[in-house]
C-alpha cells in the first residue's frame, strides 16, 4: 500500500516555498537575492510500504546580493 500523506505535504511545502521565495517586492535597481526554484515539484513512483525515498530540492540565487534562507517550515 503507498502512503500518499507525505508525497502530498511535500509537494504543497515545495509549492509554497517556490512561491515565498521566487516573490521579489524591491525595485530593480537595488541590489537584492533573487531565489529561484529550478523545479517545484516532483512526483515520487510507487513504493514498497516502509521504503525510504527521498529527493533534494536546489534553491539557486540569481541576484546580487546574498541569500540568505533563515527559517524553513513545512505546510
Amino acid at each position: 500500500m503507498i502512503k500518499r500523506g507525505p508525497i502530498l505535504l511535500l509537494l504543497v511545502c515545495c509549492s509554497f516555498l517556490a512561491g515565498l521565495f521566487s516573490w521579489s517586492g524591491a525595485s530593480a535597481d537595488t541590489d537584492q537575492p533573487i531565489a529561484v526554484l529550478p523545479e517545484i515539484q516532483y512526483e515520487f513512483k510507487p513504493v514498497p510500504e516502509g521504503t525510504q525515498i527521498h529527493h533534494g530540492f536546489q534553491i539557486q540565487n540569481k541576484g546580487t546580493a546574498t541569500l540568505n534562507i533563515e527559517k524553513v517550515r513545512t505546510g
